[in-house]
């Protein structure tokens, strides 16, 4: 069988196989139906008054909140500006009574800042960017804790 390798971002095949891989997910996961009406993914950011300082960027969906972007202005670590926006990602995830918090961290410090928060580690991808690793990190809700 021969097989052609096309280094172009085709829009066009790239929707056809996504759409193709939908219809084979709709067979087996309702989950996976749900989630492609309009308004699903509930996407919100956190912001500190003084913007250039950092944010934190998330998308909510099959009741787990995902951050997806997460950034503290160099100058700025070190003075709770981090600890200030997870904390307030994990108040409104309490809120919302969501089952987890997801996020994928790049080795260097950030893996410890998380863990004192409670996320482990459920994945690691080694040499994700070269010589590093990258971390999927969990933090389970429990509802029955005090805050």
């Amino acid at each position: 069988m021969k097989c052609n390798v096309n280094f172009v971002n085709d829009v066009e095949y790239r929707s056809y196989v996504n759409k193709k891989l939908n219809s084979y997910n709709n067979v087996f996961s309702a989950a996976h139906i749900k989630s492609r009406r309009e308004g699903f993914f509930k996407y919100f950011d956190i912001r500190l008054e003084e913007e250039k300082n950092g944010g934190l960027i998330g998308t909510i969906y099959w009741n787990i909140m995902e951050i997806d972007d997460f950034y503290i202005n160099e100058h700025q670590r070190g003075k709770g500006i981090g600890q200030a926006l997870l904390l307030k990602a994990l108040d409104v995830a309490h809120e919302l009574k969501l089952s987890y918090i997801l996020i994928n961290t790049i080795g260097y410090s950030s893996r410890d800042f998380f863990h004192k928060f409670g996320f482990r580690v459920v994945g690691e991808i080694t040499d994700y960017p070269p010589g590093v690793s990258c971390y999927i990190m969990k933090h389970v809700l429990n509802y029955n804790k005090q805050k």
